[in-house]
């Protein structure tokens, strides 16, 4: 797959004022080249926010509403987004890394050339996501919620899915070798194609109720 990484500035204007976020959003407009440190938009409505090539650095988004919005070449390091509404969004050429996920909700959302790394996700919400490119690395995503997504060029690495939901998500290519998948909920039909190891063969046939006997 070849990969493109968001495009940022080497200088960006440092934003000290979490309040120009949230007008920007109100009033659709877009929010360009802009650095954000240390800022909080707990419970705010950032709705139909338009972010273009900005950075935030150990920002938390706890309970704030994002849906409708549109990421592009945008990097989050650090941050909380704990039961963010990120329902309807669309992110290009982004970068979630080392941040908390838990309870976010993505889904209707589109994806393209995002990377997810060192996040805690669990009980992420990525119903009927789509997905074209997209890396995800060293995550916990146990008791998440993967239902009817659509994953063209999806690259998947130490990723803890356990108890995750991916019915009706069609798994063909996906290789779970270094990825733990212990009581995940499928039909069967979820699997055709996927690539796993035989241990977890072994326990994806247990899931579905085939009994196998050592001769």
């Amino acid at each position: 797959m070849k990969w493109a990484n968001p495009k940022l500035k080497q200088k960006l204007e440092h934003c000290f004022d979490p309040i120009l976020l949230e007008k920007q959003a109100e009033q659709e407009e877009k929010t360009m080249y802009q650095q954000f440190v240390l800022l909080e938009w707990a419970g705010k409505s950032l709705e139909n926010a338009d972010v273009i090539g900005c950075k935030f650095s150990n920002c938390r988004f706890p309970g704030a509403n994002c849906a409708h919005s549109s990421f592009v070449d945008t990097v989050f390091i650090n941050c909380d987004f704990s039961n963010v509404d990120f329902q309807d969004c669309y992110f290009q050429r982004c970068s979630f890394l080392q941040c908390r996920m838990v309870g976010a909700d993505f889904s209707q959302s589109m994806i393209k050339m995002v990377l997810f790394q060192e996040n805690n996700m669990d009980f992420v919400n990525f119903d009927n996501l789509q997905a074209t490119g997209m890396r995800i690395e060293e995550s916990s995503m146990k008791s998440s919620h993967i239902i009817q997504n659509k994953w063209k060029q999806v690259e998947l690495k130490q990723v803890d899915f356990t108890q995750a939901n991916f019915l009706h998500t069609m798994l063909n290519e996906m290789d779970f070798r270094k990825c733990r998948i212990d009581g995940i909920l499928v039909s069967g039909k979820e699997l055709k194609g996927a690539v796993v190891d035989r241990f977890q063969a072994s326990e994806l046939a247990r899931l579905l109720g085939i009994i196998i006997l050592e001769e």
